[in-house]
């Protein structure tokens, strides 16, 4: 059985993703740490993934501003943010294959 260390449980620190001294680590660990842990438990998802689909969820809620959507995902334009990753009206399969998603998990 393989133990479930990829992230610290240090309740202290104010990132999201630290080490076990509360530091900070870069994108590139939390990336590889994800990636080992859903290899681990044997889940097909990205970060990349789970950051579409959080936009594509905030995006078609109807209760969240695409200002508010653009800042927290940290764009420089909303036109970028809806480009990006906002599901065009036509793609309504993706939106369905987003939720059954969720639903699985």
């Amino acid at each position: 059985m393989h133990k479930l260390s990829a992230f610290s449980k240090t309740s202290n620190s104010v990132y999201i993703f630290s080490n076990d001294k509360g530091s900070f680590l870069d994108l590139e660990e939390v990336s590889r740490r994800f990636a080992r842990t859903c290899k681990i438990l044997n889940i097909k998802v990205t970060l990349k993934s789970l950051r579409h689909t959080h936009a594509t969820l905030l995006s078609t809620s109807n209760e969240v501003p695409l200002k508010a959507i653009q800042l927290r995902l940290g764009h420089g334009s909303a036109t970028f943010t809806t480009d990006t990753y906002i599901q065009k009206e036509d793609t309504l399969e993706s939106k369905v294959a987003n939720i059954n998603f969720i639903k699985s998990i």
